[in-house]
C-alpha cells in the first residue's frame, strides 16, 4: 500500500489546488519532509497570487493569462505528486522537480506592468518602461503601448532640447517638474487601464490628452510674466472691430524670479492704466455730448471720432504695454508713454478746455439773464417791498456767475494730460458749479449787508448803504467772488465756524 495519497484540497484556495496525505503507518523521513514542506511553500505562494489578483481587478485577457498559467503549474506540480506518491520517483527528485516547476511558474508568470527605468536607461525624471512577461497583446493593446513610447519619447526630447538651451536654473527645474507630473499621470492611467477600469482605446486617446496637457505647461513656462492684447467691440455692435479696452493678463506659476515683476514694471503697469482711465474717459465725454446733441448728423460724427480715437491710442498704448511689460524694454516703454501723453494732450487739451469753457459759459450766461431779468422787474417795481430793498443781491448773484466763468480760464491757464479726464476736483457740472458760487456769493453779501463785516479797497465800500444804491458795487463784488470761488468757499467755512464757535463760547 502506498505511504502517500494526492488528493483534492477539501476547502481549495484555488481551481485544482490539492494536498498530499501521509499514510498513519508511515514514517515519513527527513527528505520526504522536506520535499512536503517545499510542495505546500509553492502552493501557498500560487494561493497567494489568487488572492491577490481576485483583490486587485486585472483586464480580463491578464486575469485569464495568469489563471491559465497557474492551471498549467498546479498540473504539473501534482503529476509530480503522483509519482511520488507512487513511488516513481523518490522524495529528491520530487524536491528537484517541484523546484524547478516554482522557478518556471514565477519567471513565465503572465504580466503586463510598468516598472522605473535604472540609471543607466532613464531619460528623465519620471521615465518608465511598459514590461510585458508571457502575455501576448492584441492590436489595441499595441497601439495603446505604441502611444505610451510616444509621448515618453517626446518628453526626452524635450530633456535633452531643455538641457542644450541654457535655461536659468529655476526655469529649467519648472520644466523637468512638468515633465515628471505628464510621465506620472501617463503611468497613472496605464495603471487604470491594468486595473480593467478604462479600454486600451480610451487610455491610448488619454496619453495624447496628458501630452496636449504637458505642452501647454511646458509653454506657459516660456510666456512672459504679462501677457498684452487689446479687446475690440461685439460683433454686430457699434464698436465692432475697434479696440475699445487693454488686456494685460499676469502668467501664474511661473518660477522664481520670473514670478514676480520688478519695480520699474509695476510703476509702468499703473502708468498705462491711469493713461487708459484719461484716455476713455475723454472718448467717454464725446460720446454722453453725441448723445444730447439735437442734430443726429454731428452727434454720429462725433460718436465716429470717439470710438477711432479710443482705438487708436488703446492700440498704442498695447504695443507700449508689449514692449516695456511684456518685452524687457521698461525705460523705452517709459519714454514712449510720456510721448503718447504728450500727443494726446496736444490734440485735445484745446478742445476739452473750450468744450467745458463753453458749457460753463453757456450756464452763466442762462443764470445772469435770469439774475437781471429778476432785477430789471423788481427795480421797475418800488411797491416789492423786501425784494425791491434787496435788489442789489440779483446784480451780485448775476457778477458770480459771470465771475465763475472767468475763474476757470484765469486759474486752468493750460491743462495737463491728467487735468483733461477731471477738470475740476469737486467734479460738479457747469450749472451746479454756478449754483453753488451764487450760493457762498449771496452768503458773503449778506455778511457785508448785516454789518458783519465790511471791506473797502480805494473808494469802494461793501457797507449796506453803498452795496444796495450802487448797482456797479454789488455787480463788481459778484464778479470777484466769482472769480474767487475756492478762496470764497473756504472763507466763507471759516466765518460759519467761527459762528459757532461764538455761540458755543456764550
Amino acid at each position: 500500500m502506498p505511504n502517500f495519497a494526492v488528493r483534492n484540497a477539501t476547502s481549495p484556495r484555488f481551481e485544482s489546488d490539492f494536498t498530499i496525505e501521509v499514510d498513519q503507518a508511515h514514517a515519513a523521513t527527513e527528505r520526504e519532509k522536506v520535499y512536503l514542506a517545499k510542495l505546500n511553500d509553492v502552493l501557498a505562494t500560487l494561493a497567494d497570487d489568487h488572492r491577490q489578483d481576485l483583490a486587485n481587478p486585472l483586464q480580463p485577457r491578464l486575469a485569464e493569462a495568469r489563471r491559465g498559467h497557474s492551471t498549467t503549474s498546479v498540473a504539473e506540480l501534482r503529476a509530480i505528486a503522483e509519482n511520488f506518491a507512487h513511488g516513481r520517483i523518490d522524495a529528491d527528485t520530487a524536491l528537484r522537480a517541484t523546484n524547478d516547476a516554482d522557478q518556471v511558474y514565477a519567471r513565465n508568470r503572465p504580466d503586463f506592468s510598468a516598472r522605473d527605468k535604472g540609471p543607466g536607461e532613464k531619460r528623465f525624471e519620471g521615465d518608465f518602461a511598459v514590461v510585458r512577461t508571457n502575455y501576448q497583446l492584441d492590436a489595441a493593446e499595441t497601439a495603446y503601448i505604441g502611444r505610451i513610447d510616444y509621448v515618453l519619447d517626446a518628453l526626452a526630447h524635450d530633456e535633452a532640447t531643455d538641457k542644450a538651451a541654457n535655461y536659468p536654473m529655476a526655469r529649467l527645474a519648472a520644466r523637468q517638474e512638468c515633465r515628471k507630473n505628464a510621465a506620472g499621470r501617463v503611468r497613472d492611467e496605464f495603471e487604470s487601464y491594468r486595473g480593467n477600469n478604462i479600454s486600451a482605446e480610451i487610455a491610448s486617446d488619454n496619453a495624447l490628452v496628458m501630452h496636449g496637457i504637458y505642452i501647454a505647461d511646458r509653454n506657459r513656462l516660456e510666456r512672459p510674466l504679462f501677457d498684452v492684447d487689446f479687446k475690440t467691440g461685439a460683433a454686430g455692435g457699434p464698436d465692432a472691430g475697434f479696440a475699445i479696452d487693454l488686456d494685460i493678463r499676469v502668467t501664474p506659476g511661473l518660477p522664481p524670479p520670473d514670478d514676480q515683476p520688478s519695480q520699474e514694471k509695476q510703476d509702468l503697469f499703473v502708468d498705462i492704466g491711469s493713461a487708459f482711465t484719461v484716455i476713455s474717459t475723454i472718448c467717454q465725454h464725446m460720446c454722453d455730448r453725441a448723445d444730447k446733441r439735437w442734430r443726429e448728423p454731428k452727434g454720429r460724427e462725433e460718436k465716429e471720432l470717439a470710438r477711432r480715437l479710443l482705438d487708436q491710442y488703446v492700440r498704442k498704448l498695447t504695443g507700449i504695454a508689449r514692449v516695456g511689460l511684456q518685452g524687457p524694454h521698461t525705460a523705452l516703454a517709459k519714454l514712449a508713454l510720456n510721448e503718447l501723453r504728450a500727443e494726446f494732450t496736444a490734440q485735445q487739451a484745446g478742445r476739452v478746455k473750450n468744450t467745458y469753457v463753453r458749457s460753463l459759459g453757456v450756464a452763466a450766461a442762462l443764470f445772469t439773464a435770469l439774475l437781471l431779468v429778476a432785477y430789471a422787474i423788481i427795480n421797475n417795481s418800488p411797491g416789492m417791498g423786501w425784494w425791491y430793498q434787496h435788489k442789489a443781491f440779483l446784480l451780485a448773484a448775476a457778477g458770480a456767475s459771470v465771475g465763475t466763468w472767468l475763474s476757470f480760464s484765469i486759474r486752468r491757464v493750460s491743462l495737463s494730460f491728467n487735468d483733461l479726464a477731471i477738470l475740476e476736483e469737486d467734479l460738479l457740472d457747469p450749472s451746479v458749479r454756478i449754483v453753488f458760487v451764487i450760493g457762498l456769493t449771496l452768503t458773503a453779501c449778506l455778511l457785508f449787508w448785516t454789518g458783519v463785516m465790511n471791506i473797502q479797497i480805494g473808494d469802494l465800500k461793501t457797507n449796506a448803504a453803498d452795496f444796495a444804491n450802487k448797482g456797479s458795487i454789488a455787480m463788481l463784488v459778484g464778479i470777484f467772488l466769482g472769480i474767487s470761488e475756492r478762496a470764497l468757499a473756504t472763507a466763507i467755512s471759516g466765518r460759519a465756524a467761527a459762528f459757532v464757535r461764538g455761540i458755543g463760547g456764550g
